[in-house]
């Protein structure tokens, strides 16, 4: 995080194949492919069958995605993913106010624009804390007053699943088709085909996103079976 890619990367549409990162965070991570990426442009990357586990403890913040963890005001264009990203925590604290942002592209977007991307990933959380899981990217953020935090002509076809456990209620588990939370951000002519599900006593599921805070959303549409249970284990 301390020293972001900040440069263009073109991929020419070249895949990788089988890349594996195996974490156990204690602290605040970027993970994948790409860690951390701000102002940076990427585009033309496909990886094929890809591989993140994820261990993380009680007191780390992860944003983690098959190609980037974190995307800050950037612009991401023409790349897929298949294959699967998992991150749980390890011990149970009750009073930690971390999260778990996971995302088949891109785990935390930040006022950036990504276009043209599929996901065919398996996505999944368990965390005793809040959880955010999305097929294109875990959490979405946009500018006040402005058209960043855009996901567009996006599609997901992978399986999402976010997960809560302990019985704190407050602790949500959310996930989404596109995206499992947007705030200030855009979402147009994206779908969804896969399944999506949020495990928890607390829980947001839905087939583009979960939760839309002063968000647009348009010509998007989802196929994919949803549903929502709770969990006091």
């Amino acid at each position: 995080a301390d020293a972001p890619f900040i440069g263009c990367f073109d991929g020419g549409g070249k895949s990788i194949s089988g890349l594996t990162i195996v974490a156990k965070p204690s602290e605040t991570a970027y993970i994948g492919l790409f860690g951390y990426c701000k102002n940076a442009s990427v585009s033309n990357v496909n990886i094929i069958n890809g591989k993140t586990e994820i261990t993380a403890s009680d007191d780390a913040t992860v944003n983690a995605g098959l190609l980037c963890g974190r995307f800050q005001k950037g612009y991401l264009s023409n790349c897929t993913v298949s294959g699967n990203i998992s991150a749980t925590t390890t011990s149970v604290s009750w009073t930690s106010q971390r999260q778990i942002v996971v995302g088949g592209i891109v785990g935390y977007n930040g006022e950036s624009t990504i276009k043209y991307c599929a996901n065919s990933a398996t996505v999944s959380t368990n965390s005793h804390n809040y959880t955010y899981a999305g097929g294109i990217v875990g959490y979405n953020l946009g500018g006040y007053g402005s058209e960043t935090g855009k996901i567009a002509c996006c599609s997901n076809h992978g399986s999402i699943t976010s997960t809560t456990v302990g019985g704190y209620s407050s602790k949500a588990a959310e996930a989404g088709g596109i995206t499992s939370h947007s705030y200030y951000g855009v979402i147009e002519n994206s779908y969804n085909t896969g399944s999506i599900s949020a495990i928890s006593s607390s829980t947001d599921v839905g087939g583009i996103l979960s939760v839309a805070s002063n968000t647009i959303v348009t010509n998007c549409y989802n196929v994919g079976a949803i549903s929502a249970s709770g969990n006091t284990s």
